[in-house]
């Protein structure tokens, strides 16, 4: 019957209504989620007043025979809890009452004397399901796409009622799985799990929308269920997990799955599954008492308000990047890649598994045949990886063509014919004259194209430098990492300085259609994670040649702080070619006195064949690899790094401004440490005083999504704000002495000026000392650096699939 509106909030809306078809005696209450400030519901500061106050509202109403929870916002049911609030807690005072209110809002819906239905769609995480859960009743819209408890990816584990609901619905195993996990799954899965009752295909109530248009659907599944005030027996009684040999073994493998990916370091899954185990074998307001403290045991912690600050960061700079490229075009893409080589290949398969038409291009179809090959084994592992249908595979297959021939009049023509927007993406090796005369080449055969550029290190003024002023506009740079399987979640845009409105609406199309999130950088050398990688990666090398660290003792020094791969290991990885060029590049730009040893170096490595990790059969570079499989330390290294040494130690001396040391003495793994993140540091810190990127958020983000640095400590100058102060400049120098003085480590003026206030928008408390990387305080020289792998999910997934 006709809805009565009763309650219009600015969270909330509430209405009343009847249908004695199917509730024969009472009201039938709807409560809206209906965020009238954002896109995306979630349980903010507004939310949870506004809920008591539809709860109270509820008792006035006679007779009330069902309610239904349900949004009007078509792309979520609720987004969970306001991460921006929790990062501002400064005490367990604080937190707790905020839980704690959360908590009992949610019981007093468990608690109510009629039965109680969500309808979940598009998106319900964290908060939201926790809402979902309070419910007697849950059906999923059979498009519903992401549904989970994912609140590790933040440092903490699920507050309100989450490990202590989900267990009890669907059993311990699963919901440990989920929990630990941070698994986020569609609303099929959740049936099958019994997290939901049902599917039904609900579509959204929207805002113009007299009724709901869902009604229909979920009367006639209610007529069959009859539901009922369920309270607690909605949890069913599970064998499983119930005898005290299916909870050791379940404790005892969730506890070599911690060990294995936080080399037993990081409290939060631990303390995750320490509150899971012990709320499953309490009684039910224990529970929720166990569960209260398991959460303000982290919520407080560093690595918790990093990884919040990491999370508020990435939404800002997505809104910066609309801001500053405006939206995506709405046209679907078919993209010309101008280079089918490991870049090139992998950017086509990623926008082809999103949906794009992809045409590969390369000179010889030797080429083609193993871009060919790779696209299959791409997709073998994303079937492998449960992220890819069987069924799917073909469709992908089918969008991608290849091509020996340079016709970009024809491209376009086809693309408009089908709808489609015409895309040309240049992913050449990083040589200037190469890339120059494609550009020339493809502007010259349209008026129309745009060419997004996939440089890693040449200025977009450099690339457009030779082309008519009327094309120029017309050219911007994207710049991909990783691209395939989205181990790298993130990509440079390098507008031009005259880049065209369009150029910058095709570069966030390009990003959108490739699951990326734009990041919009300065028209510098090398722009930013590549150019701090740069004296992490030389000052490795030239380590490497004069003594101070052998491959394995640097190696595993990165990787004990939290870093999934050492920087010889990621080396082999973007492959020696490539990784030679891109210095080359810089060195042009950006010269250092130790820049010729780290040169002669890569000459001599790639003179005997050595090119790095190889996706498919044997190769050597760093490591000798196996169709991509580490097997173990190049045993020729050691005779490259005596050749390069002789051959530059035969005159000691800094002629021509290179400097040619002799064997240096080896370094500590502590001192190891402190110098390659220094330099990183400081190279952060130019960038940042030649403007391009404004702040260092910035980097900190880049080089968590882009670089692997350990997303725990929140990035790399939050780090050193938190964990190393203002001593900075005094340990580079003394590490600089031991190094012979390095360009690298020479502190510069904004380093001076800012050391141990970089991030001036650092959350509440994150000041206070950072204990997961004490070991690198410099007070404690002699303690040992051990750090650990990120909870974060997402994180973890970025860091093994570069493994």
């Amino acid at each position: 019957d006709k809805l009565e509106c009763r309650f219009k909030g600015s969270r909330l809306d509430l209405f009343v209504g009847s249908d004695h078809d199917v509730v024969t005696t009472g009201s039938i209450v709807i409560l809206c989620l209906s965020n009238k400030d954002k896109a995306v519901n979630t349980l903010d500061a507004l939310f949870e007043p506004e809920a008591q106050k539809c709860l109270k509202l509820l008792k006035t109403i006679p007779s009330v025979g069902l309610l239904v929870i349900c949004s009007r916002l078509p792309t979520s049911f609720c987004h969970g809890g306001d991460v921006k609030l929790q990062s501002t807690f400064s005490n367990v005072d604080e937190a707790r009452d905020g839980v704690v209110r959360l908590k009992e809002m949610l019981q007093a819906i468990e608690d109510l004397a009629c039965p109680t239905v969500a309808l979940l769609h598009a998106t319900t995480l964290g908060g939201g399901l926790e809402l979902a859960l309070a419910c007697d009743y849950r059906f999923a819209s059979s498009e519903c796409s992401a549904i989970g408890l994912p609140e590790l990816q933040l440092g903490v584990l699920p507050g309100a009622g989450g490990c202590v609901r989900l267990p009890r619905l669907i059993g311990l195993q699963p919901a440990v799985e989920l929990i630990l996990g941070s698994k986020v799954i569609s609303g099929s899965k959740a049936a099958a799990l019994g997290i939901v009752n049902g599917l039904l295909p609900l579509p959204v109530w929207g805002l113009e929308d007299q009724s709901p248009t869902w009604w229909p659907a979920l009367a006639s599944k209610l007529k069959i269920l009859k539901p009922t005030a369920l309270g607690p027996r909605k949890y069913p009684f599970h064998l499983r997990g119930h005898t005290w040999l299916e909870k050791k073994l379940l404790q005892t493998l969730a506890m070599r799955k911690i060990e294995a990916a936080t080399k037993n370091l990081y409290p939060a899954p631990r303390t995750c599954l320490n509150v899971l185990l012990q709320a499953w074998q309490a009684d039910y307001q224990d529970a929720m008492a166990i569960e209260t403290e398991g959460y303000l045991q982290l919520c407080l912690t560093s690595e918790a308000k990093a990884l919040m600050s990491l999370f508020l960061n990435k939404s800002v700079l997505k809104r910066e990047a609309v801001d500053l490229l405006g939206s995506p075009a709405s046209t679907q893409l078919h993209v010309f890649v101008l280079g089918s080589g490991w870049m090139g290949t992998g950017i086509g398969h990623q926008l082809a598994v999103n949906g794009a038409q992809v045409t590969l291009y390369d000179v010889e179809e030797a080429a083609l045949d193993l871009a060919r090959q790779r696209v299959c084994a791409l997709n073998d592992t994303l079937v492998r990886m449960r992220k890819l249908d069987a069924a799917h595979v073909d469709a992908v297959a089918a969008r991608i063509t290849y091509t020996t021939t340079k016709a970009f009049a024809k491209f376009e023509a086809d693309a408009e014919a089908s709808n489609k927007l015409p895309v040309v993406l240049e992913a050449a090796p990083e040589r200037l004259e190469l890339k120059q005369e494609l550009l020339a080449e493809v502007l010259a055969a349209s008026e129309r194209l745009v060419v997004a550029t996939n440089t890693s290190s040449i200025q977009i003024a450099q690339l457009i430098a030779k082309l008519a002023p009327k094309d120029q506009p017309r050219v911007i740079g994207v710049h991909f990492f990783h691209p395939e399987r989205n181990v790298t979640p993130v990509v440079e845009i390098i507008p031009g300085a005259v880049s065209s409105d369009q150029a910058k609406s095709v570069s966030m199309s390009i990003a959108c259609t490739a699951s990326k999130i734009p990041v919009v950088v300065g028209d510098g050398t090398a722009f930013v994670v590549n150019r701090i990688a740069a004296p992490l990666y030389q000052l490795s090398v030239y380590m490497l040649v004069f003594g101070a660290a052998s491959v394995t003792r640097l190696d595993q020094a990165m990787e004990s702080i939290g870093f999934a791969a050492g920087p010889f290991a990621i080396l082999d990885g973007i492959g020696l070619k490539t990784a030679r060029l891109v210095m080359k590049s810089i060195c042009a730009s950006i010269s250092t006195n130790i820049s010729h040893a780290v040169s002669e170096f890569f000459d001599e490595l790639l003179k005997r064949g050595y090119f790095g990790r190889a996706a498919i059969g044997e190769s050597s570079g760093f490591y000798c690899w196996k169709d991509g499989k580490q097997l173990g330390v190049n045993p020729e290294i050691k005779t490259v790094v005596h050749v390069v040494r002789s051959r530059l130690c035969a005159d000691y001396n800094r002629r021509d401004g290179h400097l040619a040391a002799k064997r240096l003495k080896p370094l500590s793994a502590l001192d190891i440490q402190r110098a390659l993140l220094f330099a990183m540091i400081n190279e952060g810190c130019r960038i940042i005083d030649e403007g391009i990127v404004p702040h260092p958020k910035h980097v900190d983000f880049l080089l968590i999504t882009a670089m692997g640095f350990p997303p725990q400590y929140g990035g790399l100058f939050l780090w050193a704000d938190t964990s190393i102060g203002d001593s900075i400049p005094q340990e580079m120098e003394r590490l600089a002495s031991l190094l012979d003085n390095p360009d690298d480590l020479q502190a510069c003026n904004y380093l001076n000026r800012h050391q141990g206030r970089f991030r001036d928008d650092m959350v509440s408390g994150q000041r206070a000392e950072n204990t997961a990387f004490s070991s690198l305080n410099l007070g404690s020289a002699d303690a040992a650096v051990l750090a650990l792998l990120s909870v974060a999910s997402w994180g973890l997934q970025v860091f093994v699939s570069r493994l």
